[in-house]
């Protein structure tokens, strides 16, 4: 539902549900983005149950129908491809690959819970140019992806607007995952929703922060947009327990302003669903944004937690990409895979950027470092900073954490290792045209603290 809400007027958005076979027609036909466009789409997503068996090849070819069909020739064609199984029925991807790849549309893959195929999603990504993203989710929640009904559906009604929605909607079965599941799972697919709008859109992500509340007092968080940003959007995402009761959701301007449903300023929008509030602001304001949240019931609430995802991003002259650049059948566990990592501005490249990398699996966080490279990888700050060839020197035979750098014919190391073990070292070369040599090494007994030279010879 957020994705739909965050589509902007005049682009196209269609629904296609799949199971051995794809919807027929689509679920929502693809046209042009209104807000009665919205709403259909919408209704035709929460028609979607599930059930069968899994043919991919056969939903991408309906996919590509559609674009044939209905599709706008001056807009890219992009298909957001959710899957919780393995495919079990043919047409299967290896026989519609080719026509896929040729068609030019962009994949981006989003691979649902344990039993996805995530080997597959990555290789439709990979040959479509688009991104995979992994959803994990509680098994019992796979199997019942509805909220649950918000207390007052008897009397719908009394209740706010963005609640009415749920009373239509399938009920939740009692024996549903824990509110944490739930709202873990909820809200992770609601950053993935709103990450890949803003991919489709062009948009880039300012932040995306998880919330806890308690009821009736209001918490808050921020956000700085500087002036390459032209219009913003704002996006909250509720979990279970906060999409079944009121909710305030504001935004402050740098200059202290205040922006809710009631004000918007000109050309401002805000949409809203009983598990999303989305406001798009134009010409923002540059300086630091506050985004604000309320819970207050006015009957008995739903036992907590109350989390919200806020997740703030821009259409902006500027662009931060990062590109895996090795292979995916080369992408193994425990080996060593590069990120490029670009700013680019209206006219290209932008030289001189300070950036950082976290990698972050569960609540595990590794920071990276990233070095300016220039045009010669030679792990320097600047371009043609200095020619081929290069070497590396490690005490580390998988050369972890080591940068190639000039060659030189020695080089002072400092060994690691314990008094009366041989400490190891080793070095490797590389030419202009990328050849890489093989990795050299020797051993030193450590029999007290020393700095020895090492002498180079050949290089590559």
């Amino acid at each position: 539902m957020l994705y739909v809400d965050e589509t902007a007027d005049g682009d196209q958005l269609g629904v296609i549900s799949f199971e051995g076979t794809p919807s027929d027609p689509p679920d929502h036909l693809l046209g042009l983005v209104d807000d009665t466009a919205r709403d259909d789409a919408q209704d035709a997503i929460r028609a979607v149950t599930a059930g069968g068996g899994t043919s991919i090849g056969a939903a991408l070819t309906a996919a590509l129908d559609e674009f044939l069909a209905n599709g706008d020739g001056d807009k890219p064609d992009v298909v957001i491809l959710l899957s919780d199984g393995m495919e079990t029925l043919p047409p299967y991807y290896a026989a519609v690959r080719e026509a896929v790849r040729d068609s030019g549309v962009t994949v981006h893959t989003v691979a649902l819970g344990a039993d996805a195929d995530e080997p597959l999603m990555q290789l439709i990504q990979d040959d479509t140019g688009g991104d995979y993203l992994y959803a994990a989710i509680d098994d019992v929640v796979a199997q019942a992806p509805v909220l649950p009904r918000p207390a007052g559906c008897d009397s719908p009604a009394a209740l706010p607007d963005r609640l009415r929605t749920l009373c239509a909607a399938p009920t939740a079965p009692a024996a549903a995952a824990g509110p944490a599941q739930i709202s873990s799972w909820l809200l992770g697919l609601s950053n993935i929703y709103d990450y890949l709008e803003g991919r489709v859109e062009g948009r880039a992500r300012v932040q995306a922060v998880q919330l806890s509340a308690q009821l009736f007092i209001p918490i808050s968080t921020t956000a700085v947009l500087d002036t390459s940003i032209s219009r913003a959007t704002f996006a909250v995402a509720h979990n279970a327990a906060g999409s079944q009761i009121p909710s305030s959701v504001w935004l402050v301007t740098p200059g202290g302003t205040t922006i809710d449903p009631g004000s918007l300023p000109p050309g401002a929008t805000y949409r809203f669903d009983a598990s999303h509030d989305v406001y798009e602001i134009p010409s923002p304001q540059p300086g630091v944004w506050e985004i604000w949240i309320e819970y207050n019931p006015s009957v008995t609430p739903p036992p907590g937690p109350y989390d919200a995802l806020v997740a703030v991003s821009g259409q902006s002259s500027t662009l931060l990409a990062v590109y895996v650049v090795t292979p995916l059948d080369l992408r193994l566990t425990g080996g060593t895979v590069p990120l490029l990592v670009a700013f680019i501005g209206p006219g290209g490249l932008l030289p001189g950027a300070t950036m950082s990398a976290r990698v972050v699996s569960g609540a595990v966080s590794m920071p990276l470092t990233l070095r300016d490279d220039g045009v010669d990888d030679d792990g320097v700050a600047g371009p043609n900073a200095a020619p081929p060839p290069w070497m590396r020197v490690s005490n580390d035979p998988f050369f972890a954490g080591a940068v190639w750098e000039p060659y030189a014919e020695t080089r002072s190391w400092q060994l690691q290792g314990s008094w009366g073990s041989p400490a190891h070292v080793y070095v490797q070369f590389r030419d202009a045209a990328g050849n890489q040599s093989g990795i050299a090494g020797d051993g030193v007994l450590l029999a007290q603290r020393v700095y020895l030279p090492l002498v180079l010879r050949g290089g590559s």
